[in-house]
């Protein structure tokens, strides 16, 4: 692919600064695999965050239960 050019036929991009399809394709697997590992790592923390939750909630419950038995 070569860099477009003015009406005069000046290229108007320096030749170096054009995507070829396989820096592009490179460039899209690398955002890919960043974004993959990112969403694994906060699937990991928010389903531990879960957990934790559920278990104060639980918690919670049996203590107010206790005390309403206890009323």
């Amino acid at each position: 692919m070569l860099p477009p050019k003015d009406p005069e036929g000046q290229d108007t991009l320096h030749p170096e600064l054009i995507l070829t399809t396989e820096k592009m394709t490179e460039i899209l697997d690398k955002a890919i695999n960043i974004i993959q590992d990112w969403l694994v790592q906060e699937k990991s923390v928010y389903h531990q965050k879960c957990v934790a939750e559920g278990k104060q909630l639980q918690d919670q419950s049996v203590e107010e239960l206790d005390e309403n038995l206890r009323k």
